[in-house]
């Protein structure tokens, strides 16, 4: 049985895709509110060293 931490968790995790096509990168990140996300550096890193923001 999921206690409700559990659901509240459920929700904020996400998947983060940095990249497009074959290329991309894929990554975990979690939601801490409504349109901003936290993730491990090395998720993003060669996409913002390549300036692809």
């Amino acid at each position: 049985m999921k206690t409700e931490s559990h659901k509240i968790v459920e929700k904020a995790v996400c998947r983060l895709t940095c990249g497009e096509g074959d290329d991309c990168d894929k990554a975990t990140a979690f939601l801490i509110s409504p349109d901003l996300a936290v993730t491990a550096t090395h998720a993003i890193e060669e996409y913002y060293l390549e300036k692809k923001r």
